[in-house]
């Protein structure tokens, strides 16, 4: 854990990238399954705490995603940009639809920060020069049923 407070993105992947967080014979990071862990209090409790579709930006917001991503699931960016767009939110959803590409090693992560800088770089640039927004709250998809 402690190693992992102060290393990079690329040597997190390097160093755990390709193990398994658990087996039920405590062969993994944890000794309690994770999504038993994240789904009781006091852990899922802290979590709904932080979730940020809960407020309202007060200004415009760009969310940029990538499909596929296997670090941060696109239907998350989706449910924040549609919790934004309910709450009256400005929002543009912009999404990479780059291909699943070695998901291991989280380039569908990684590689939009480089393809897709440029663009979310002018989007800034745009607010600082007083440009008016494109929000696309219309266009995001609703929640598929489980």
């Amino acid at each position: 854990m402690q190693w992992s407070s102060y290393i990079c993105l690329v040597q997190s992947v390097a160093d755990f990238g390709f193990q398994h967080l658990y087996f039920p014979d405590n062969t993994g990071y944890f000794n309690v399954d994770p999504a038993t862990l994240f789904g009781t209090d006091p852990v899922k409790s802290l979590l709904a705490a932080q979730n940020l579709g809960t407020l309202r930006p007060v200004a415009p917001a760009y969310i940029s995603a990538n499909r596929y991503d296997t670090f941060n699931p696109y239907e998350a960016s989706q449910n924040l940009a549609r919790d934004w767009c309910g709450k009256g939110a400005d929002v543009q959803l912009w999404t990479n639809e780059e291909p699943p590409f070695l998901n291991k090693a989280s380039i569908n992560t990684l590689l939009p920060y480089f393809v897709d800088g440029e663009r979310s770089m002018q989007w800034v640039a745009d607010r600082f020069n007083g440009l008016p927004t494109t929000p696309n709250c219309g266009e995001v998809p609703a929640p598929q049923p489980a």
